[in-house]
């Protein structure tokens, strides 16, 4: 891995920061270690991939350094110090907020004491103003690495290494069952079609069975209002005028 050196700005109203950045080519990993006014440490930023996608299309920012696995809260090194103040803080960008500079800050962080191992006021939140020196520092480091010429490479050579297990839980855990859904609901179908089928051709030898028959009660209904001794459908004698 080779290092590089940059100078990153940050905004008008923070001063810029110097970053040493190492790249390992055959994971997409990159790791910052900057300095600044009242900073210094490091963060790793390494291509992230959901569900429905075979390439990464999220940048994870993470203070430290250490595995992709440890998680913000795990055993993680040089956790950056900022205004005197080790942070532990984490985010997600996806590429289209990256591409439209939407500001984006930690999305948890936890403050320790200078250096120590016992972190001081556990689970409180870091102050705001460290909070947002951080904020725009892992802005400023995850535009850098999107705008990287060998990002495709790194893209890349992040989803070979994910790729296997991610191949084999897809087998496992969704292909597999859907198949077996579809095959179960394709033969459930064939039943009720075939089934249908029967029904209509029995309905069409016998097509009186389908026929309305007349209520009864209308029948009696009406045969109660015929007279005696008259034929029905004969029409009533008008009365004679004087």
């Amino acid at each position: 891995m080779m290092d590089t050196r940059i100078v990153l700005p940050l905004s008008s109203a923070l001063p810029p920061i110097a970053a040493t950045v190492s790249v390992n080519p055959s994971t997409g990993r990159a790791t910052y270690r900057v300095t600044g006014r009242r900073l210094a440490g490091a963060f790793d930023i390494y291509p992230h991939t959901d569900q429905h996608a075979a390439m990464p299309n999220r940048l994870t920012v993470i203070t430290g350094t250490g595995t992709g696995t440890d998680g913000v809260l795990g055993r993680r090194a040089n956790l950056p110090v900022v205004n005197g103040i080790t942070v532990r803080a984490t985010a997600t960008w996806t590429v289209d907020q990256i591409n439209a500079r939407a500001p984006l800050g930690p999305r948890r962080a936890t403050m320790s004491c200078n250096g120590r191992s016992r972190r001081a006021s556990a689970g409180r939140t870091v102050p705001i103003d460290t909070a947002s020196y951080t904020a725009a520092i892992m802005s400023a480091l995850v535009r850098d690495y999107a705008t990287r010429t060998d990002l495709p490479d790194l893209l890349a050579a992040a989803a070979l290494v994910t790729g296997p297990t991610r191949l084999r839980a897809l087998n496992t855990h969704t292909i597999q069952p859907l198949a077996e859904q579809i095959s179960d609901l394709t033969a459930r179908l064939a039943t009720h079609e075939s089934v249908a089928a029967e029904l209509a051709a029995l309905l069409g030898q016998h097509p009186t069975r389908n026929a309305r028959r007349p209520r009864r009660k209308a029948r009696r209904r009406r045969m109660a209002n015929r007279r005696p001794g008259r034929r029905a459908g004969s029409r009533a004698p008008r009365a004679r005028q004087h």
